[in-house]
Protein backbone atom coordinates (compact mmCIF):
# COMPACT_ATOMS: atom_id res chain seq x y z
CA UNK A 1 0.00 0.00 0.00
CA UNK A 2 1.17 3.40 -1.08
CA UNK A 3 2.39 5.58 2.38
CA UNK A 4 1.58 2.28 4.21
CA UNK A 5 2.59 3.62 8.07
CA UNK A 6 4.63 0.89 10.08
CA UNK A 7 4.94 1.49 13.87
CA UNK A 8 7.92 -0.04 15.24
CA UNK A 9 10.06 -0.69 18.33
CA UNK A 10 13.19 0.87 17.38
CA UNK A 11 15.55 1.70 14.37
CA UNK A 12 16.44 -1.64 13.58
CA UNK A 13 13.33 -2.10 11.39
CA UNK A 14 14.31 0.15 9.20
CA UNK A 15 17.92 -0.83 9.01
CA UNK A 16 16.42 -4.72 8.41
CA UNK A 17 14.47 -3.51 4.75
CA UNK A 18 17.34 -0.62 3.57
CA UNK A 19 21.01 -0.60 3.78
CA UNK A 20 21.84 3.49 4.78
CA UNK A 21 24.49 4.66 2.12
CA UNK A 22 25.02 8.27 3.36
CA UNK A 23 23.74 11.52 4.76
CA UNK A 24 22.27 14.03 2.03
CA UNK A 25 20.92 16.37 4.01
CA UNK A 26 20.42 17.51 7.67
CA UNK A 27 19.18 20.55 9.65
CA UNK A 28 17.27 21.06 13.43
CA UNK A 29 14.15 18.92 12.68
CA UNK A 30 15.55 16.14 10.34
CA UNK A 31 17.96 14.29 8.68
CA UNK A 32 17.90 13.11 5.12
CA UNK A 33 20.29 9.70 4.42
CA UNK A 34 20.29 8.23 1.35
CA UNK A 35 19.60 4.10 1.59
CA UNK A 36 18.68 1.12 -0.81
CA UNK A 37 15.96 -1.14 -0.19
CA UNK A 38 17.52 -4.27 0.34
CA UNK A 39 14.52 -6.49 -1.70
CA UNK A 40 14.27 -4.27 -4.97
CA UNK A 41 17.58 -2.65 -5.04
CA UNK A 42 15.44 0.83 -5.04
CA UNK A 43 17.30 3.68 -3.84
CA UNK A 44 15.14 6.00 -1.85
CA UNK A 45 15.88 9.02 0.47
CA UNK A 46 14.86 8.43 4.35
CA UNK A 47 14.05 11.37 6.25
CA UNK A 48 13.97 10.88 9.95
CA UNK A 49 12.16 13.77 12.10
CA UNK A 50 13.31 13.50 15.35
CA UNK A 51 10.04 14.22 17.37
CA UNK A 52 11.32 15.96 20.73
CA UNK A 53 12.15 19.14 18.30
CA UNK A 54 8.17 19.98 17.87
CA UNK A 55 5.51 20.73 20.91
CA UNK A 56 3.31 18.34 21.92
CA UNK A 57 0.78 19.34 20.31
CA UNK A 58 2.50 20.10 16.78
CA UNK A 59 1.00 17.55 14.24
CA UNK A 60 2.94 19.12 11.22
CA UNK A 61 5.32 16.04 10.67
CA UNK A 62 2.08 13.76 10.79
CA UNK A 63 0.08 16.38 8.44
CA UNK A 64 3.06 15.87 6.23
CA UNK A 65 2.47 11.66 5.93
CA UNK A 66 -0.84 12.07 5.58
CA UNK A 67 -1.10 14.56 2.84
CA UNK A 68 1.47 13.07 1.16
CA UNK A 69 -0.03 9.55 1.01
CA UNK A 70 -3.13 11.19 -0.53
CA UNK A 71 -1.03 12.69 -3.48
CA UNK A 72 0.37 10.80 -6.08
CA UNK A 73 1.64 13.17 -8.96
CA UNK A 74 4.78 13.49 -10.77
CA UNK A 75 5.88 16.87 -9.50
CA UNK A 76 5.21 15.62 -5.97
CA UNK A 77 8.00 14.02 -4.09
CA UNK A 78 6.53 10.44 -3.75
CA UNK A 79 6.31 8.76 -0.29
CA UNK A 80 6.70 4.79 -0.22
CA UNK A 81 6.34 3.97 3.54
CA UNK A 82 6.28 5.68 6.96
CA UNK A 83 7.87 3.93 10.12
CA UNK A 84 7.06 5.38 14.04
CA UNK A 85 9.14 4.74 16.74
CA UNK A 86 9.00 6.25 20.33
CA UNK A 87 11.58 8.64 19.53
CA UNK A 88 11.26 9.23 15.17
CA UNK A 89 9.48 9.09 12.33
CA UNK A 90 11.46 7.59 9.57
CA UNK A 91 10.10 8.69 6.49
CA UNK A 92 10.61 6.73 2.99
CA UNK A 93 11.01 8.51 -0.20
CA UNK A 94 11.74 8.89 -3.86
CA UNK A 95 15.06 10.03 -4.21
CA UNK A 96 15.66 13.44 -5.82
CA UNK A 97 19.08 14.00 -7.09
CA UNK A 98 19.43 17.35 -8.61
CA UNK A 99 19.34 19.52 -5.64
CA UNK A 100 17.18 22.25 -4.83
CA UNK A 101 15.62 24.72 -7.22
CA UNK A 102 17.61 27.34 -4.73
CA UNK A 103 21.03 26.01 -5.49
CA UNK A 104 20.13 26.58 -9.00
CA UNK A 105 18.89 30.19 -9.13
CA UNK A 106 21.99 31.34 -6.70
CA UNK A 107 24.49 29.38 -8.70
CA UNK A 108 23.12 30.81 -12.24
CA UNK A 109 21.23 33.80 -11.56
CA UNK A 110 18.46 33.70 -13.34
CA UNK A 111 16.78 31.04 -16.02
CA UNK A 112 15.73 32.01 -19.63
CA UNK A 113 12.17 32.23 -20.50
CA UNK A 114 11.90 28.76 -21.64
CA UNK A 115 13.89 27.27 -18.81
CA UNK A 116 11.60 29.13 -16.02
CA UNK A 117 8.54 28.22 -18.05
CA UNK A 118 9.62 24.00 -17.83
CA UNK A 119 10.28 24.55 -14.08
CA UNK A 120 6.74 26.85 -13.53
CA UNK A 121 4.67 24.91 -15.50
CA UNK A 122 5.73 21.97 -13.87
CA UNK A 123 5.15 23.66 -10.07
CA UNK A 124 1.92 25.10 -11.34
CA UNK A 125 0.65 21.25 -12.84
CA UNK A 126 1.44 20.49 -8.73
CA UNK A 127 -0.68 23.16 -7.61
CA UNK A 128 -3.87 22.76 -9.68
CA UNK A 129 -3.56 18.65 -8.65
CA UNK A 130 -3.35 19.40 -4.64
CA UNK A 131 -6.01 22.35 -5.05
CA UNK A 132 -8.36 20.04 -7.17
CA UNK A 133 -8.32 17.79 -4.10
CA UNK A 134 -8.32 20.64 -0.75
CA UNK A 135 -5.05 20.36 -0.33
CA UNK A 136 -2.81 24.08 0.30
CA UNK A 137 0.76 23.57 0.83
CA UNK A 138 1.14 26.33 2.63
CA UNK A 139 5.11 27.18 2.09
CA UNK A 140 5.93 27.26 -1.47
CA UNK A 141 9.66 28.57 -1.86
CA UNK A 142 12.85 27.45 -4.36
CA UNK A 143 13.91 25.60 -1.17
CA UNK A 144 10.87 23.33 -1.40
CA UNK A 145 11.37 22.38 -4.26
CA UNK A 146 13.65 19.73 -5.90
CA UNK A 147 15.48 18.85 -9.10
CA UNK A 148 15.77 15.33 -10.91
CA UNK A 149 19.23 16.56 -12.93
CA UNK A 150 21.34 19.41 -13.86
CA UNK A 151 19.99 19.75 -17.02
CA UNK A 152 18.09 22.59 -18.94
CA UNK A 153 14.67 20.85 -18.79
CA UNK A 154 14.73 18.53 -14.81
CA UNK A 155 11.93 17.02 -13.63
CA UNK A 156 10.90 19.21 -10.70
CA UNK A 157 9.40 17.82 -6.89
CA UNK A 158 7.52 19.31 -4.55
CA UNK A 159 8.58 18.66 -1.42
CA UNK A 160 8.31 19.79 2.96
CA UNK A 161 4.34 19.59 3.29
CA UNK A 162 4.78 20.17 6.92
CA UNK A 163 2.42 23.03 6.86
CA UNK A 164 0.62 21.64 4.74
CA UNK A 165 -3.38 20.79 5.01
CA UNK A 166 -6.81 19.95 3.84
CA UNK A 167 -9.47 22.23 3.46
CA UNK A 168 -13.02 20.79 2.69
CA UNK A 169 -15.13 23.26 1.28
CA UNK A 170 -16.41 25.54 4.19
CA UNK A 171 -13.81 25.36 6.25
CA UNK A 172 -11.40 27.90 6.80
CA UNK A 173 -7.63 28.54 7.33
CA UNK A 174 -6.39 31.54 9.93
CA UNK A 175 -3.04 29.85 11.08
CA UNK A 176 -0.36 32.89 10.12
CA UNK A 177 2.22 30.65 8.53
CA UNK A 178 4.84 30.53 5.53
CA UNK A 179 8.58 31.55 4.79
CA UNK A 180 9.14 35.62 5.00
CA UNK A 181 9.78 35.93 1.23
CA UNK A 182 7.22 34.28 -0.10
CA UNK A 183 4.29 34.73 2.33
CA UNK A 184 1.16 36.26 0.70
CA UNK A 185 -0.26 39.57 1.70
CA UNK A 186 -3.64 38.54 2.94
CA UNK A 187 -1.80 36.08 5.41
CA UNK A 188 -0.03 38.64 6.84
CA UNK A 189 -3.14 40.75 7.31
CA UNK A 190 -4.21 38.15 9.67
CA UNK A 191 -1.41 38.72 12.49
CA UNK A 192 -3.34 42.29 13.25
CA UNK A 193 -6.56 41.81 11.88
CA UNK A 194 -9.12 40.99 15.01
CA UNK A 195 -12.29 39.98 12.23
CA UNK A 196 -13.05 36.33 13.19
CA UNK A 197 -14.84 36.13 9.47
CA UNK A 198 -11.06 37.04 7.98
CA UNK A 199 -9.69 34.10 6.60
CA UNK A 200 -7.45 32.71 3.41
CA UNK A 201 -7.81 30.61 0.81
CA UNK A 202 -5.66 28.46 -1.63
CA UNK A 203 -4.72 31.14 -3.39
CA UNK A 204 -2.09 31.35 -1.01
CA UNK A 205 -0.10 29.24 -2.66
CA UNK A 206 -0.52 31.53 -6.06
CA UNK A 207 1.13 34.60 -4.52
CA UNK A 208 4.19 32.03 -3.42
CA UNK A 209 4.38 30.51 -7.08
CA UNK A 210 4.09 34.60 -8.35
CA UNK A 211 7.27 35.12 -6.21
CA UNK A 212 9.23 32.13 -7.66
CA UNK A 213 8.45 32.85 -11.16
CA UNK A 214 9.84 36.50 -10.46
CA UNK A 215 12.96 34.83 -8.80
CA UNK A 216 13.49 32.29 -11.56
CA UNK A 217 13.32 35.24 -14.43
CA UNK A 218 15.06 37.78 -12.79
CA UNK A 219 17.63 36.28 -10.20
CA UNK A 220 16.12 38.04 -6.96
CA UNK A 221 13.08 38.23 -4.58
CA UNK A 222 10.84 40.80 -5.66
CA UNK A 223 10.19 41.46 -2.08
CA UNK A 224 13.80 42.10 -0.39
CA UNK A 225 14.44 44.60 2.80
CA UNK A 226 16.77 44.11 5.65
CA UNK A 227 14.04 45.38 7.97
CA UNK A 228 11.20 42.77 8.53
CA UNK A 229 8.77 45.31 8.88
CA UNK A 230 9.64 47.42 5.59
CA UNK A 231 9.27 43.95 3.71
CA UNK A 232 6.06 43.17 4.87
CA UNK A 233 4.50 46.67 4.22
CA UNK A 234 5.82 46.19 0.66
CA UNK A 235 4.43 42.62 0.40
CA UNK A 236 1.36 44.02 1.68
CA UNK A 237 0.95 46.57 -0.92
CA UNK A 238 2.30 44.91 -3.93
CA UNK A 239 5.44 46.72 -4.03
CA UNK A 240 8.42 45.24 -6.09
CA UNK A 241 11.03 46.60 -8.49
CA UNK A 242 11.64 45.39 -12.26
CA UNK A 243 15.15 46.14 -12.38
CA UNK A 244 15.61 47.70 -16.04
CA UNK A 245 18.79 45.66 -17.11
CA UNK A 246 17.05 42.76 -16.22
CA UNK A 247 13.80 42.84 -17.21
CA UNK A 248 14.35 44.97 -20.62
CA UNK A 249 15.18 41.23 -21.75
CA UNK A 250 11.74 40.07 -20.31
CA UNK A 251 8.83 39.17 -22.62
CA UNK A 252 6.01 40.97 -21.39
CA UNK A 253 3.59 37.81 -21.66
CA UNK A 254 5.82 36.82 -18.46
CA UNK A 255 5.40 40.04 -17.01
CA UNK A 256 1.90 39.75 -17.25
CA UNK A 257 1.78 36.22 -15.87
CA UNK A 258 3.54 37.28 -12.66
CA UNK A 259 1.74 40.55 -12.32
CA UNK A 260 -1.37 37.99 -12.69
CA UNK A 261 0.35 35.84 -9.57
CA UNK A 262 1.58 38.81 -7.41
CA UNK A 263 -2.09 40.35 -7.40
CA UNK A 264 -2.74 41.71 -3.67
CA UNK A 265 -6.61 40.84 -4.09
CA UNK A 266 -6.29 37.17 -3.26
CA UNK A 267 -9.69 36.79 -5.08
CA UNK A 268 -8.54 38.33 -8.45
CA UNK A 269 -5.40 36.31 -8.51
CA UNK A 270 -4.45 33.75 -10.69
CA UNK A 271 -5.65 30.44 -9.56
CA UNK A 272 -3.35 27.54 -11.00
CA UNK A 273 -5.68 26.14 -14.18
CA UNK A 274 -6.21 29.85 -15.24
CA UNK A 275 -2.10 30.50 -14.89
CA UNK A 276 -1.63 27.06 -17.00
CA UNK A 277 -4.01 28.54 -19.52
CA UNK A 278 -2.08 31.84 -19.96
CA UNK A 279 -0.38 32.92 -23.00
CA UNK A 280 2.80 32.83 -21.93
CA UNK A 281 2.70 29.08 -20.29
CA UNK A 282 0.89 27.93 -23.54
CA UNK A 283 3.66 29.65 -25.69
CA UNK A 284 5.49 26.71 -24.44
CA UNK A 285 3.73 24.02 -26.28
CA UNK A 286 4.05 25.69 -29.11
CA UNK A 287 7.88 26.13 -28.82
CA UNK A 288 7.85 22.58 -28.03
CA UNK A 289 6.39 21.87 -31.21
CA UNK A 290 7.86 23.94 -33.23
CA UNK A 291 11.38 22.91 -31.89
CA UNK A 292 12.36 20.74 -35.43
CA UNK A 293 11.90 24.74 -37.49
CA UNK A 294 15.13 25.93 -35.77
CA UNK A 295 17.47 25.18 -38.56
CA UNK A 296 15.04 26.86 -40.98
CA UNK A 297 16.11 30.71 -39.27
CA UNK A 298 17.91 32.47 -42.06
CA UNK A 299 21.56 34.10 -40.55
CA UNK A 300 20.14 37.08 -39.77
CA UNK A 301 17.50 35.66 -37.42
CA UNK A 302 19.92 33.53 -35.99
CA UNK A 303 22.39 36.28 -35.27
CA UNK A 304 19.57 38.34 -33.58
CA UNK A 305 18.77 35.52 -31.52
CA UNK A 306 22.63 35.04 -30.35
CA UNK A 307 22.67 39.05 -29.60
CA UNK A 308 19.61 39.11 -27.50
CA UNK A 309 20.81 35.43 -25.07
CA UNK A 310 24.30 37.43 -24.85
CA UNK A 311 22.52 40.06 -23.24
CA UNK A 312 19.90 38.02 -21.25
CA UNK A 313 23.07 36.35 -20.29
CA UNK A 314 24.79 39.80 -19.27
CA UNK A 315 22.02 40.67 -16.93
CA UNK A 316 22.35 37.71 -15.47
CA UNK A 317 26.30 37.75 -13.98
CA UNK A 318 24.69 40.95 -12.63
CA UNK A 319 22.38 39.72 -10.40
CA UNK A 320 24.20 36.36 -9.27
CA UNK A 321 25.58 38.47 -6.13
CA UNK A 322 21.26 38.84 -5.07
CA UNK A 323 20.66 35.02 -6.50
CA UNK A 324 22.99 34.32 -3.63
CA UNK A 325 21.47 36.72 -0.67
CA UNK A 326 18.24 34.77 -1.50
CA UNK A 327 20.07 31.76 -0.86
CA UNK A 328 21.88 33.37 2.40
CA UNK A 329 18.00 34.57 3.63
CA UNK A 330 16.80 31.17 3.47
CA UNK A 331 19.96 29.66 5.39
CA UNK A 332 19.01 32.41 8.31
CA UNK A 333 15.51 31.01 8.34
CA UNK A 334 16.64 27.55 8.69
CA UNK A 335 18.93 28.86 11.39
CA UNK A 336 16.19 30.70 13.24
CA UNK A 337 14.02 27.35 13.29
CA UNK A 338 17.25 24.98 14.38
CA UNK A 339 17.60 27.89 17.18
CA UNK A 340 13.48 27.82 18.02
CA UNK A 341 13.75 24.09 17.94
CA UNK A 342 16.94 24.07 20.46
CA UNK A 343 14.98 26.15 22.95
CA UNK A 344 12.05 24.32 22.62
CA UNK A 345 13.63 21.00 23.62
CA UNK A 346 15.37 22.75 26.59
CA UNK A 347 12.15 23.74 27.79
CA UNK A 348 10.76 20.99 27.02
CA UNK A 349 14.16 19.02 28.75
CA UNK A 350 13.15 16.12 26.69
CA UNK A 351 15.25 13.12 27.93
CA UNK A 352 16.69 11.55 24.40
CA UNK A 353 16.57 8.12 25.07
CA UNK A 354 14.80 5.43 22.81
CA UNK A 355 16.54 4.89 19.25
CA UNK A 356 19.04 7.71 20.02
CA UNK A 357 19.62 11.29 19.90
CA UNK A 358 20.12 13.63 17.19
CA UNK A 359 18.31 12.41 13.75
CA UNK A 360 21.66 12.52 12.34
CA UNK A 361 22.85 9.81 14.76
CA UNK A 362 20.07 7.57 14.57
CA UNK A 363 21.96 5.79 11.31
CA UNK A 364 25.85 4.08 11.62
CA UNK A 365 26.89 6.54 8.30
CA UNK A 366 29.74 4.34 5.85
CA UNK A 367 33.17 6.16 6.08
CA UNK A 368 33.35 8.28 2.72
Amino acid sequence: MRGKLVRCKDVTTITDAYEVLEKIGTGGFSTVARAREKATGRDVAIKVVDKSKYAPTDRSFDREVEVLSEIRHVNVVELYATYVTDRNVFMICELVQGGELLERVSRVGSFAEDEARSVITQVLHAVAHMHARDIVHRDLKLENILLSDDGDRPTVKLIDFGLARFKPEGQTMRTVCGSPLYIAPEILELETSKDENEFYSPACDMWSVGVILFALLSGYSPFDHEDESVLYQNIRDGIYHLEPGVWDFISNPAKSLVAGLLETDANERLSAEQALAHEWIAAGAVDAASADDVEMMDAGDASATRKGKSASRAATQLDIDRAERLKHQAELIRQVREEEALALKQANRINPGGDGGHPADVFSFPSS
